[in-house]
């Protein structure tokens, strides 16, 4: 069976200068399958995981 689905991130508060954790939220249908090697932001940048490695 062949079903859609979307990974979510969602915003977190931070104050400048301190450090943001953002979670990739994967629907749990597929989490056992999924892993996230790269982010893309939307300026273009790419943010490489260390689990790719």
């Amino acid at each position: 069976v062949r079903q859609g689905y979307q990974v979510q991130v969602y915003d977190e508060f931070v104050i400048r200068g301190n450090t943001a954790v953002l979670r990739c939220q994967v629907p749990s249908i597929v989490r056992d399958y999924v892993i996230v090697t790269t982010w893309e932001r939307e300026d273009g940048v790419t943010i490489v995981s260390n689990v790719a490695n």
